[in-house]
């Protein structure tokens, strides 16, 4: 669903370590370019990345929120409190450990993890609230459709 939305819409947007670095180009004199300005995703050799495809609309937030709305789905609610710890092995914390969270929802570990890809400058905000939207709607057909007691 969010790799067939990254190409099938009207919107072509630069993402935005693009969109920072060549602001000067962008033909609105009230913004400035930074040249030097990296996204915050780093390999696991330091180099920084910028996903080579569309922004709009976020994969990584469209997955999350999938998954949150099946889990809401299967416990008949989303206040579930539950901790997790990351898997990206450059999450770490100044102490070196892995990043923990604890959420007191479902909704609210996906809407961080949307948010999470802002943070990285890989996406807009509308990317992840988008993704965030459409990603709840396919949990809920998937569930109402296709998922069957067992």
């Amino acid at each position: 669903m969010a790799w067939d939305a990254k190409y099938d819409t009207n919107l072509d947007l630069w993402r935005p370590e693009s969109a920072i670095k060549l602001a000067d180009t962008d033909g609105n004199s009230g913004t400035t370019a930074d040249p030097t300005w990296r996204p915050l995703s780093p390999n696991l050799d330091g180099t920084r990345f910028s996903p080579p495809f569309p922004a709009y609309i976020s994969g990584h937030a469209t997955f999350g929120a999938t998954h949150s709305g099946i889990l809401r789905n299967f416990f008949g609610t989303d206040n579930v409190t539950f901790t997790a710890t990351s898997e990206d092995p450059a999450a770490r914390g100044n102490n070196g450990i892995r990043i923990t969270r604890t959420f007191n929802s479902f909704s609210s570990a996906a809407l961080e993890n949307g948010r999470s890809r802002v943070y990285l400058g890989v996406h807009y905000q509308w990317d992840a609230d988008a993704a965030y939207v459409s990603g709840t709607k396919l949990a809920d057909f998937v569930f109402e459709n296709l998922l069957t007691p067992v």
